[in-house]
C-alpha cells in the first residue's frame, strides 16, 4: 500500500492538467453536497440542544368534522394549536409528563432604553411558567417564572444573553431592576445562557414574558375555550412512552369534550417528537434538496470516471507490462482507486473550502422562519461526512477504470496490436458511462422542470389584490402612550400625511396582512340557531379607509370603507363571495346581521 500510494503521486505530477480538471469538477459537486449537507443536518439530523431531548413532546389537539362520534380514530381528524384553557387541565390531570408549557406567542414589542436612547422595535416570545423547567434549562443569572408570576399584573420578564450584553452591557445589577416593555414598567429577573433561544423563529427572541401578561389586552383570547393559538411542550417521565402520552392526553381531552361545547369537535390530543413538530413542515423540501445535489456528484462522478477510462487508454502499454511481468488483475485495480482515492480526497479538501462560500449563497436563498437556521454551520459532523463522501467518491468512479485496466492484454507490451475484444470492451464502459450521465441528467432536469413549472403556476395564482407598486410597513404603539382614541387620531394624521408624499397614490391601515398569518373568530347570525358544539367561524382582518381601493381589490356589491365608519358608528363590515354563497346562497348578504365573538 506505501508503495501504491508513493506511485500513484507520481501519476498524479506527471499529468497535473489532467488531474486538476478531474479535481476541479469533483470539488464542485462535493462541495454543494458538504453544504447542502450542513443544512439538512442542523436542521433534521442535530439533536436539540436541551438535556435528554428525545423526551420533549409536542402536544397537538386534534379536530374532527362535526357529527363524528368520540373515540373516533386519530387519522380522521387534523392537528391545531391549542386553547389555554385545555392546556390547563392537561397539566392538572396528567400524570404521564413531567412538566409541561406553552410556548409560540410570538409578537414584537417597543423597548425603551434608559437615558436619550431611541425606542426600538424587538422581538419576544411569551411563555408559561414551566417553560424552561420544560426544556431543561435554567437561566445564568437570576430566576426563571414561577406561578407568582402567572397574572394579568406582574410584568416579569426572562432576558436573551445577547439583548442583556448588547443593552444592558452584562451588568448583574440589572437583574431585578426595572425595564420598560411597550411603555409599561417590567421586571428583569433573570439572563439565559449565551446560544440559548426557543421558539426557532425568523429573529430569536430578546426576551421572554410570562403568557398572562397578555390576558390584559382586549384583544386576548386566553381565557377562551375554543381559541386555538398556542404551542404546547411537554417532558415525558423517564418511565413513559410516547404511545402512553398519546394515549392518556386524548382520554383527558374526551372528557373535556364530554363537558365543553367549545371542544366537542376536539376530542383527542397527538403526541408527537418536539424535533419532528419543529421540522415537519421542511422535512421533505430539504431531503429532495439534498437528494439533488448527491445527483450532481453522481454526474461528476460519472465524468471523471469517463476521463480516467479515456486516460486508461493512454497508459494501456504500461498496465500491459506490468500484467507481463506478473502483476496481478487484484495489483492494478488496487493501484488505479489508490490514485483515484487520493485525487477525490484532494477534490475534498478544495471541496470544503467551496462549500464555505456555496452555504453563504444557500443560506440567502433560505426561507428565514426556516427552524434552526442559526445553527447550520460546517461543523464535526460535515467535515466527517465530507471525508466519507469523497472516499466513497473515489471508490465509484475509479471501478470502472480500475477494472478496464485490469483487463490489459500482456501481448500490448510485445508491441502486438491491440485486439478488437479490448476495443469493444473499452466502447461498453463508455457508453455505459455516457448513459448513466444522461440518466441522471435528465432525472435532475425533469425534477427542475417540475419545481419550475410549480414556481411559475403558484406565481400566476390570482391573490385577489394587485401587489405591484405596494409597500407596507408596521407601527409600535403601545397602549400606554396611544389608547384607543389618541391611536385613530394619530392614524388618521399619518394617514393625511403619508398621502400628500409624491409618488403616493392611496394609504390604508390593516391587521394582519394578506398571507401573514391567519386571524380567525366566531360569530353568530341572526335566525340561525346556535350550535355551541359547532360555532361558525371565518377570518377577520380589521382594515381602515381606502384599504380595498388600495389593494386594487373590487366589490361586488354594496361599499367600501370610509371615515363614517368610525368607532361610534354602527358597526359595519365587508364579507367576500364565498362567505356571502355560503351563509346566504338565497338571500342577500348585504343588510344582514351578525356578532362576532
Amino acid at each position: 500500500m506505501k508503495q501504491d500510494f508513493f506511485f500513484a503521486l507520481r501519476q498524479l505530477r506527471r499529468n497535473p492538467r489532467f488531474h486538476i480538471l478531474a479535481a476541479a469538477t469533483l470539488a464542485l459537486g462535493i462541495g454543494a453536497t458538504t453544504a447542502i449537507f450542513s443544512l439538512v443536518s442542523a436542521v433534521l439530523l442535530r439533536a436539540l440542544p436541551f438535556p435528554e431531548p428525545e423526551r420533549l413532546v409536542a402536544l397537538r389537539t386534534i379536530g374532527f368534522p362535526p357529527g363524528l362520534p368520540l373515540g373516533t380514530d386519530i387519522a380522521a381528524g387534523g392537528a391545531t394549536d391549542n386553547s389555554y384553557p385545555d392546556f390547563l387541565d392537561w397539566q392538572r390531570q396528567s400524570a404521564t409528563f413531567e412538566a409541561m408549557a406553552t410556548y409560540g406567542y410570538g409578537t414584537t414589542r417597543k423597548f425603551t432604553p434608559e437615558g436619550a436612547g431611541k425606542p426600538q422595535i424587538i422581538d419576544a416570545d411569551y411563555v408559561s411558567s414551566d417553560f424552561f423547567k420544560v426544556l431543561g434549562i435554567a437561566p445564568q443569572y437570576g430566576r426563571a417564572f414561577t406561578r407568582d408570576d402567572e397574572n394579568e399584573e406582574a410584568c416579569s420578564i426572562v432576558l436573551s444573553h445577547e439583548f442583556w450584553v448588547a443593552e444592558f452591557g452584562a451588568s448583574r445589577e440589572r437583574i431585578g431592576g426595572p425595564i420598560r416593555i411597550s411603555d409599561r414598567p417590567c421586571t428583569i429577573i433573570g439572563v439565559m445562557p449565551a446560544g440559548f433561544t426557543f421558539p426557532y423563529q425568523q429573529d430569536p427572541p430578546k426576551f421572554w414574558g410570562n403568557l398572562m401578561a397578555l390576558a390584559r389586552f382586549p384583544t386576548s383570547n386566553l381565557s377562551k375555550r375554543g381559541a386555538r393559538g398556542i404551542n404546547v411542550v411537554a417532558r415525558l417521565r423517564k418511565d413513559a412512552t410516547l404511545s402512553q402520552g398519546t394515549a392518556e392526553m386524548s382520554a383527558i381531552q374526551r372528557r373535556l369534550a364530554e363537558s365543553f361545547p367549545e371542544d366537542r369537535n376536539y376530542f383527542a390530543v397527538l403526541a408527537i417528537p418536539l424535533q419532528s413538530d419543529l421540522t415537519g413542515a421542511v422535512r421533505q423540501p430539504l431531503l429532495l434538496l439534498f437528494a439533488s445535489v448527491i445527483g450532481v456528484l453522481l454526474i461528476a462522478c460519472v465524468n471523471v470516471a469517463g476521463l480516467l477510462v479515456a486516460r486508461g487508454v493512454v497508459r494501456a502499454n504500461e498496465f500491459s507490462v506490468r500484467t507481463a511481468l506478473g502483476a496481478s488483475g487484484g495489483q492494478i485495480i488496487r493501484q488505479i482507486l489508490m490514485e483515484s482515492t487520493i485525487l477525490s480526497c484532494a477534490a475534498g479538501i478544495v471541496g470544503v473550502a467551496l462549500s464555505f462560500v456555496l452555504l453563504k449563497a444557500f443560506l440567502v436563498m433560505v426561507p428565514e422562519d426556516l427552524p434552526r437556521l442559526h445553527d447550520v454551520r460546517i461543523d464535526g459532523l460535515t467535515l466527517m461526512f465530507t471525508l466519507l463522501v469523497s472516499l466513497l467518491t473515489g471508490v465509484c468512479f475509479g471501478v470502472l477504470p480500475a477494472w478496464s485496466a485490469s483487463r490489459s492484454d500482456p501481448a500490448l507490451a510485445l508491441g502486438k496490436a491491440r485486439g478488437t475484444s479490448g476495443g469493444r470492451r473499452e466502447h461498453r464502459v463508455h457508453g455505459g458511462l455516457v448513459v448513466a450521465e444522461i440518466a441522471i441528467s435528465v432525472l435532475l432536469l425533469a425534477s427542475a422542470g417540475l419545481l419550475i413549472r410549480s414556481f411559475v403556476e403558484t406565481a400566476r395564482v390570482n391573490p385577489g389584490f394587485n401587489p405591484h407598486g405596494l409597500i407596507s410597513f408596521r407601527l409600535g404603539m403601545s397602549a400606554v402612550e396611544f389608547p384607543r382614541e389618541k391611536a385613530r387620531q394619530f392614524l388618521r394624521d399619518l394617514r393625511s400625511e403619508l398621502a400628500a408624499l409624491p409618488g403616493v397614490e392611496m394609504v390604508a391601515t390593516a391587521y394582519p396582512l394578506p398571507f401573514t398569518y391567519d386571524n380567525d373568530c366566531t360569530f353568530r347570525l341572526s335566525g340561525v340557531p346556535e350550535n355551541p358544539s359547532d360555532p361558525l367561524t371565518a377570518k377577520i382582518a380589521v382594515v381602515g379607509p381606502q384599504y380595498f381601493e388600495a389593494m386594487k381589490i373590487p366589490l361586488l356589491r354594496g361599499r367600501t370603507f370610509d371615515e363614517r365608519d368610525g368607532e361610534k358608528a354602527k358597526a359595519v363590515a365587508i364579507v367576500d363571495e364565498q362567505f356571502a354563497k355560503r351563509f346566504f346562497p338565497d338571500g342577500e348578504a348585504i343588510g344582514q346581521t351578525h356578532s362576532a365573538g
